[in-house]
């Protein structure tokens, strides 16, 4: 089974896992609750047609989420220095300037 699809077999048999759990104060899983569930046995074509449609969606979601982390990171180091007047934005334009 390709990575991307064994991915999203988990990702499934988690969130049917989760509806299945019981329990007063916390939900419990046990192997009884992973008795139902079932993994896609597909031929080695099927498998290789979804791959080729699903791993092209998951690098732009790996490349969104890490832009994103780096886009707050920088969020999350300028914003103090511009609240406290310790940088200016005109400042920080002109680093950014030479980097983009």
């Amino acid at each position: 089974m390709s990575a991307s699809v064994l991915y999203f077999a988990i990702l499934n048999a988690t969130e049917r896992a989760k509806a299945f759990a019981h329990g007063s104060v916390f939900d419990t899983i046990t192997m009884k609750t992973f008795g139902h569930l079932l993994v896609p046995d597909l031929p080695r074509g099927e498998l290789d047609a979804i791959e080729a449609r699903i791993n092209p969606l998951l690098k732009t979601v790996d490349l969104a989420v890490r832009e994103n982390q780096t886009l707050a990171a920088t969020r999350d180091a300028l914003l103090p220095q511009l609240m406290s007047g310790k940088l200016r934005v005109k400042d920080a334009e002109k680093a950014l300037a030479g980097v983009l």
